[in-house]
């Protein structure tokens, strides 16, 4: 389940595999489009610590899906990751910000979340 750094291919289809990977659920297609609603998102921070997020809204609407990106925000500063590697909701939400979701996987490949992906 850990990220090897061996994926291949765009820092996009990188990342939906490392979040795919950690999930167990599939991930593909365009990013935006894959993560603007947080639900993987937030099944990525449950998948590395069970319940970190308590509530997940699989509502359409765009506040309920940007609490789910805040709540995994929320789980990856608890579970170690500096403020520097993460994104913001934002981020998620507009296309040319997209770089730095993608590469929040990379930026794992040390602790904290590559260590709790290993377990």
């Amino acid at each position: 389940m850990a990220h090897d750094g061996g994926y291949s291919g765009s820092d996009q289809q990188q990342a939906l595999a490392w979040i795919s990977d950690a999930t167990g659920k599939p991930a593909a297609g365009p990013l935006m489009e894959t993560l603007k609603s947080g639900v993987l998102l937030c099944e990525l921070a449950n998948a590395l610590q069970p319940n970190i997020v308590k509530r997940i809204s699989t509502s359409t609407m765009p506040f309920p899906q940007r609490e789910n990106i805040k709540a995994f925000i929320d789980a990856a500063r608890q579970l170690g990751v500096p403020d520097r590697d993460n994104f913001d909701t934002s981020d998620v939400r507009r296309s040319p910000r997209l770089a730095s979701v993608a590469r929040f996987p990379a930026s794992q490949e040390r602790p904290p979340l590559a260590r709790a992906a290993a377990t």
